[in-house]
């Protein structure tokens, strides 16, 4: 539940949006938690909307977090289609834990030691 202050904030945020990615965020807005068609079991949350229409047909993508109980937990992925999202709004959504970004990062690391062989 948002404070009134936040909702308002809010209001501020979609009235600077173009008038496709307004109507997203509108459908799709980034207070509260989601899981995807593909990955249900997971939570996510919307971190921005494209500016430019990039997706399929010139639709507005945005780019999703993914939370703690992800398979790429804080792994943000950009150009998703917003209509693959289901709304969840449990509040269940965690950022990732301090051991998962380190793992995530090791990973990182180590990829890109490899593409230098």
């Amino acid at each position: 539940m948002m404070t009134p202050e936040q909702e308002q904030a809010l209001e501020e945020f979609l009235q600077e949006l173009p008038e496709d990615t307004q109507r997203i965020a509108r459908i799709y807005p980034p207070t509260i938690c989601y899981k995807s068609k593909q990955s249900p079991r997971y939570h996510y949350m919307i971190l921005s909307y494209s500016d430019k229409p990039e997706g399929p047909d010139g639709a507005v993508t945005v780019t999703l977090i993914h939370g703690a109980d992800s398979s790429l937990p804080g792994v943000a992925t950009f150009g998703q289609e917003p209509e693959q999202l289901i709304v969840c709004d449990c509040g269940k959504w965690e950022p990732p834990t301090k051991a998962q970004i380190a793992e995530r990062y090791r990973e990182l690391q180590l990829h890109h030691q490899q593409g230098k062989a």
